[in-house]
Parts: structure tokens; C-alpha cells; sequence
């Protein structure tokens, strides 16, 4: 017995040892030896450390202290790793193996199948922002572009990143940076590069002689219609005369015997890029060069105006416009019916479509100078709406209405509810004189009203408020304003009890809480203490409403689209890790011990807290030495109680023979 005992002393002294000769050495090899780009890294007095962590294994901070470019991806959500899931794209030694030596490429190819690329070659650049692959860009090698991507090496400057993604940057421009760098635009991906199927020259289109020209007869080198000029600023389009002379100038005409024409302004108003000489000069068109031929002027022969070419142009200024009558007809009015010169005011009321000189009707110009000028929608009513052909007499028939005077002419829609209020005695007081509907009423007006129209209510019809219809009139008076009288209370009055306060900083009803451009979110910071019961301190102050209401897919019956509260104790919304040790009476008060900034931080004390104090030599314990860990239903829990607090319960005692 006695031997036993020593044999059993012996083993254990051997098995402490053994573990603290474990812990103590410099480093412990790894299960295998590292790649050489790693271990170059670490450098021959790296620890595991370096990369793993204590118990946890392999982090991604661990790897991305080192591959920046890649943490960068995974920061902005963009690139190959940023676009994977999260979780996939934090576990990097499932994609790229170690302490497997050179041997093992440290890109294994089962890495892309995970990132969603079924074939590496056929990658088509999705996660690459601004740098699609088209065309012929799809049938290259990774390789062409990529020249260390089949380095069996990590190469140091990266395998795929650092590249510049312009045309010019593997293509030579051959412009030589006339157009921009933007080749694409013009040449794409899809055809050879001479094609340039985007190119186009819509401002100008090029057709019929102009198809034929060099860039260069109309592009020079230098100037402000070069290539390069015109990439900074695009003056105006280009007319006839900018290029080609005029043979219709008058010095020019006369010497060569053609029409003269002032004023010209563009050829392409008679002559086509096809051919010069051919024009299409129709009555239809000869409004380009004053009168338009239309109704009698059409059927006047060219030369009783323009002659022929051995005698002068009828016309030696500026051609006449249509109006200009008096130039070749005399005017049967009196000048005080007339708006200007006798010879040029007949268009006024008359026009060159009319058949006969009865057919005139008067303009609204004229109409304006009798005091009712007729702007919409009056110009669009006939004469006799307002002047019946039946009355006779001219007073009757011309009353000399004025423009505010609608009920002259129109019932009142509102049956006289504005009749005796001396700011809205006018229909134009709301309305304006051109239409009666939408109304001139606008929220700066309705702000004179008692309920002054701002934010979400601004743009709500009326009729949604004034509501009210009797004897088919809309009423507008007596219109109820509480946030109740039009919306129902999604919270069902659970804050209008005795508990809460009616007025917040002069706030009442709804707007203690929310403003009028939309309900959610609340326009003040809701105080969680005053409004529940439950005051939001520490850690639960950071929390999204919905991780303790439960957001819904649809707003309920209440219109609220958030659930009630999981509740007010701890156990409501947190597992109970202690599996029920410290609860009292059913309930478990996490408080007592933990604090909200965070559960692992702790007030409670051991002296004052527990059954046990901690003499010195009990101090130094790691907890676990007294609270082990046990299975439970649940999974293993830590037990700190029930335990015992006398020395047997936790220590075995010592044989006598022993005892000295």
C-alpha cells in the first residue's frame, strides 16, 4: 500500500512537470511546415502567435494585418472578397491551405468554386467596379492581362490587384489623347477597333457630300474646332456660311446674276447637302424668308414679287413679314383702332390664311385694350358665350365686365361660404383668373386659416380634409384639426394616460413626439424612461428598436410596425447562462452581478458577494478550479452553486502515516 501510494506521488509529480515544460518552451512546432512565402514573413524567430490566436485558431485580422489590399476590399464591400459572405470571406484557410511547405500552392483551385466562380477562366470581372468584360476581353488568359497569375510564388506585388483599368493602359492611343481616354464609348468591346461602333456625330450629322470628308478638312489641328478644342468646350453648330461662302450676298449675287437674299442665316432652309444648286422653295417654306404663302398669297406668281433677272428685286430692305400688309394693301381703319403704323398692324385681328378680309376675328391684344383681356381660359371661348348675338343694343350686348368680376358670368360653386369674409369676396382671392382648378389656395394662404399647412400635409388634396359635402357643396368651414379627427392612433392611446405628460415644450397630441413630415421616424429623441417605464442606459442605448420590438412585415390593424417589447427582465431577451443558479423565487436578477455596458463586465465581489472570502492562497485560483464546468441538458454550465465552502469539500485528506 504504502509503495502504491509512492508510484501514484511519482506519476503525478511527472505529469505537472511534463505540462509545465510545455508551457514554458520558446515555440512549439506547427503539424507542418510553413509555406515559404509565410515563413519568410515570420522570420526565423516568429512565434504561432504571429498568426493564430490563443484557442481561437486562424482569425482574418490575423491575415489581413499583413494583406492590407484584401482588408480594404472587405471594408468597402467591393472586389472579389468584399462581395463574399461575410463569414466565408473571414475564414481564409478554407480557400488558401497551410503548413503544407512549397509543396501546396497557397491559392488552392477549390477556392474560386467557393467564391461562386464555378470556372476560373471564364470569370467575367463582376466583383471588378467600372471593368466588365466584353467582347473580345472574354476570350483572353488571366495571364495576358494578369501576368503573375499563374505564378506557383505569391508574388509581392500582388496577383491580381494593382491594375490600371484604361484602354491606353495596355492599347496604344492611337489619337494620341485627341479624344480622351474613354475608348470604349466610341470603339467598345464587340467589333474591331477601326469600326468605332458608338461613334457618332449627331450634332452634325454627316450626310450626302459631307459623308465623304476627311476629319481633318473640317478638324484642324489647332483652333477652336479641334479635336482637342472641341473635348473642353463645344461651341455652336456650325452654319453654311461658317465654311462656305454665300452666293446670295448682294455684292456677290448682283456680279453673278443670282436672287439676292438678305438675312440668309443657313442654305439648309432651301438647299440640301446632296447638291447645291437644287433648292426646294415652296410655298410651304418661304416663311424662312418673310411672308409665309398661304391662303390668296399662295397663288401669286414668284415674279410679281421678285421680278425676273434683268430687272431689280421688288424688295430693297428686309423681306416684309406677313403682317407687313400695309406695304402692298391699304388699311380700311382708323388709326385709333389700330395698335401701331397703319401699314403693319393689320395682322393684329387679320392673317394671310384668311379666304376674305370679313373672316377676321379680333385678337386678344386688341381685346386687352377694351380692359378684359382675354388670357386663358377666356381665349378660348367664342364671342358669342359672352356677347349673345341676340341682344341688339350694343350696351347689352358689351356690358364692359371686369376681369375679377367672375360671378358676372359663373354661379358660385361654394354657395356664398366666402361671401361675407372681405378677403375671399373674390373668386380670384383663390383662384386664378386662367383656371379654377387647382386652386391659387396655397399653404402660405391656408397659414392665414387656423391650421397653418407644413411638411407631409402640403401635399394632400383638399378634399382629403375637407371632407364634408352638403347639398352637393363642399363645405370648408368648421374642418376639425387634432392629428385624431384624420389619423387613427396607431399606438391606441397607450400614451395619452394620466402617467404621461400632456405637452412636451409646447408640443401637444401627436406632436410631442413626431412632426408632420412623417410619422417615422419620431422627430424628437424618445425618451424610452418617460414614455415605458424602462430606461435605455449603457449598452442598450445602441440597440435598433427592432432587437427588442419585433419589426413586422406589415403594419398590424394599428398601423404600428413594430411588435410589443419581448419584455423588461433580462431573461425576456438573454439566455441565462448560469441555467437558473442565481434565481430567486423563479427570477433571476442579472444585475446583482453584471452590469448593461456589457455582460462580461462584473461587480460582483467575492468577499461581500459570496459564502466564501478569498484568503491569499484561494486568490491566486483561476475561477475554473473551483467552478467546474458541467454537462447539462442545455450543454455545459459553469457551477457556482450549490458548492461547499469547508476544506474537505475540495481538498482529500491527508493519511496519517503521512501527517508529520
Amino acid at each position: 500500500m504504502r509503495a502504491a501510494t509512492w508510484l501514484l506521488t511519482g506519476l503525478s509529480l511527472a505529469v505537472v512537470l511534463g505540462v509545465l515544460a510545455w508551457e514554458l518552451q520558446p515555440a512549439r512546432s506547427g503539424p507542418g511546415p510553413l509555406h515559404p512565402a509565410h515563413a519568410a514573413a515570420i522570420g526565423p524567430q516568429g512565434t504561432c502567435e504571429r498568426c493564430h490566436v490563443r484557442g481561437a485558431g486562424i482569425s482574418a485580422e490575423s491575415c489581413t494585418e499583413c494583406h492590407r489590399p484584401i482588408a480594404a476590399q472587405m471594408a468597402a464591400n467591393r472586389g472579389l472578397h468584399g462581395a463574399m459572405p461575410r463569414d466565408l470571406a473571414s475564414a481564409c484557410a478554407s480557400c488558401h491551405p497551410e503548413h503544407h511547405g512549397a509543396a501546396t500552392r497557397l491559392l488552392s483551385e477549390h477556392a474560386f468554386t467557393r467564391a461562386g466562380i464555378t470556372v476560373r477562366t471564364e470569370y467575367d470581372h463582376r466583383h471588378v467596379a467600372g471593368f466588365a468584360l466584353g467582347g473580345a476581353h472574354t476570350r483572353l488568359e488571366c495571364a495576358q492581362c494578369h501576368q503573375q497569375a499563374e505564378s506557383p510564388a505569391p508574388p509581392s506585388g500582388g496577383r491580381w490587384l494593382g491594375l490600371q483599368q484604361t484602354c491606353a493602359n495596355c492599347h496604344d492611343d492611337v489619337h494620341r489623347g485627341a479624344y480622351g481616354s474613354d475608348c470604349a464609348h466610341c470603339h467598345g468591346q464587340e467589333q474591331p477597333f477601326a469600326n468605332a461602333p458608338g461613334f457618332r456625330h449627331d450634332r452634325f450629322p454627316l450626310r450626302q457630300a459631307h459623308a465623304n470628308r476627311r476629319c481633318d478638312q473640317c478638324h484642324p489641328a489647332t483652333g477652336d474646332h479641334a479635336i482637342a478644342a472641341l473635348q473642353q468646350h463645344q461651341g455652336p453648330v456650325r452654319a453654311c456660311v461658317d465654311c462656305h461662302a454665300d452666293p446670295h450676298e448682294p455684292r456677290i449675287a448682283t456680279a453673278n446674276g443670282r436672287l439676292p437674299i438678305r438675312a440668309a442665316a443657313d442654305c439648309a432652309r432651301c438647299h440640301t447637302t446632296e447638291s447645291f444648286p437644287a433648292h426646294t422653295i415652296t410655298s410651304a417654306n418661304h416663311h424662312h424668308f418673310g411672308p409665309g404663302l398661304t391662303g390668296p398669297h399662295a397663288a401669286v406668281d414668284c415674279l410679281d414679287c421678285h421680278g425676273t433677272g434683268t430687272q431689280p428685286n421688288r424688295w430693297t430692305g428686309d423681306a416684309p413679314v406677313s403682317t407687313d400688309c400695309g406695304r402692298c394693301h391699304a388699311s380700311p381703319h382708323r388709326a385709333t383702332l389700330m395698335a401701331g403704323p397703319a401699314d403693319a398692324a393689320c395682322g393684329e385681328c387679320h392673317s394671310d390664311t384668311h379666304q376674305r378680309f370679313a373672316d377676321a376675328t379680333v385678337a386678344a391684344t386688341a381685346h386687352a385694350r377694351i380692359g378684359f383681356a382675354l388670357t386663358p381660359p377666356h381665349d378660348r371661348a367664342a364671342c358669342a358665350t359672352c356677347h349673345p348675338r341676340e341682344k341688339r343694343l350694343w350696351n347689352a350686348r358689351y356690358p364692359g365686365r371686369t376681369a375679377a368680376a367672375c360671378s358676372g358670368c359663373h354661379a358660385d360653386p361654394h354657395g356664398a361660404q366666402f361671401a361675407t369674409t372681405p378677403a375671399f369676396a373674390e373668386c380670384t382671392a383663390c383662384h386664378e383668373p386662367t383656371r379654377f382648378s387647382p386652386p391659387a389656395f396655397d399653404a402660405t394662404a391656408h397659414a392665414t386659416a387656423s391650421f397653418p399647412l407644413r411638411d407631409a400635409h402640403t401635399a394632400v388634396a383638399c378634399r382629403r380634409c375637407h371632407d364634408r359635402v352638403i347639398d352637393g357643396i363642399r363645405r370648408f368651414d368648421g374642418t376639425k384639426t387634432r392629428c385624431a379627427d384624420c389619423h387613427r392612433d396607431p399606438h391606441g392611446g397607450r400614451f395619452d394616460g394620466a402617467a404621461h405628460p400632456t405637452a412636451i415644450a409646447g408640443r401637444t397630441d401627436c406632436a410631442r413626439c413626431h412632426d408632420e413630415r412623417a410619422f417615422a421616424p419620431v422627430a424628437v429623441d424618445f425618451d424610452h424612461a418617460r414614455w415605458t417605464g424602462f430606461a435605455l442606459r449603457d449598452a442598450h442605448a445602441a440597440l435598433a428598436c427592432n432587437r427588442c420590438h419585433e419589426r413586422l412585415d406589415q403594419p398590424d390593424a394599428t398601423g404600428r410596425r413594430f411588435g410589443k417589447a419581448l419584455g423588461s427582465k433580462c431573461a425576456d431577451c438573454h439566455q441565462d447562462v448560469h441555467a437558473g443558479q442565481f434565481a430567486v423565487a423563479g427570477t433571476t436578477d442579472c444585475a446583482r452581478c453584471h452590469q448593461q455596458t456589457r455582460f462580461a463586465d462584473l461587480t460582483f465581489d467575492h468577499q461581500r458577494h459570496s459564502r466564501f472570502a478569498l484568503d491569499d492562497a484561494h486568490r491566486r485560483l483561476a475561477c475554473a478550479s473551483c467552478h467546474p464546468s458541467v454537462a447539462t441538458g442545455a450543454g455545459p454550465v459553469t457551477r457556482y452553486r450549490p458548492l461547499g465552502t469547508t476544506c474537505a469539500d475540495c481538498h482529500a485528506a491527508v493519511p496519517k502515516d503521512r501527517r508529520r
